[in-house]
């Protein structure tokens, strides 16, 4: 299991190891609704191989805030499938679609200083999400205290996006 992985002197993995396997990361069992915030900005998803990101039953919601993280979650490699999760508050972008053909499925973001999601790769899916609604006031905009949307937009299709999909989603409360 261990083959190729970097530790350092504190016995954390920090690099080298699951390079081209499929990541499964499911959180169960730890309750609903539940708020992660970050005391670092997490690793990109770029990976050769694909990495799924189920939120379960927990529904998380990453608060990217915290640590002033360009990126809530940044996906560079292509495939990739984030599932009933959240992220609010990144300084940048929440989600960040910088690869092809991932999917993002029952997903919200909120209270990005850019974008919701942003995406710049092709034929990737958004689904089910709620971009610029809070995840719990799902449809309602509501007040700027309760549900401030993110500052430009929900999502931001750049010029080299090409073939992308957003459907049965709801986009609001956003700058533009």
């Amino acid at each position: 299991q261990l083959s190729g992985c970097t530790i350092n002197g504190s016995n954390f993995i920090t690099g080298g190891c699951g390079a081209g396997v499929v990541d499964n990361i499911v959180f169960s069992g730890i309750g609903s609704h539940v708020t992660i915030t970050l005391v670092s900005a997490l690793p990109l998803i770029d990976d050769i191989s694909p990495t799924n990101i189920d939120g379960a039953g927990a529904y998380p919601t990453i608060d990217a805030n915290v640590v002033h993280s360009n990126y809530g979650l940044r996906v560079t490699s292509d495939y990739n499938t984030l599932e009933r999760i959240g992220v609010t508050g990144a300084w940048i972008n929440d989600f960040s679609l910088e690869g092809d053909g991932n999917l993002l499925y029952d997903v919200w973001a909120w209270r990005a200083d850019n974008a919701g999601v942003y995406i710049s790769g092709s034929y990737n899916t958004i689904d089910g999400s709620r971009l610029g609604v809070n995840n719990l006031l799902a449809g309602s905009c509501g007040s700027l205290a309760t549900n401030p949307g993110n500052t430009f937009y929900g999502v931001y299709l750049t010029g080299s996006a090409q073939h992308d999909t957003i459907k049965n989603s709801y986009l609001g409360c956003n700058g533009n």
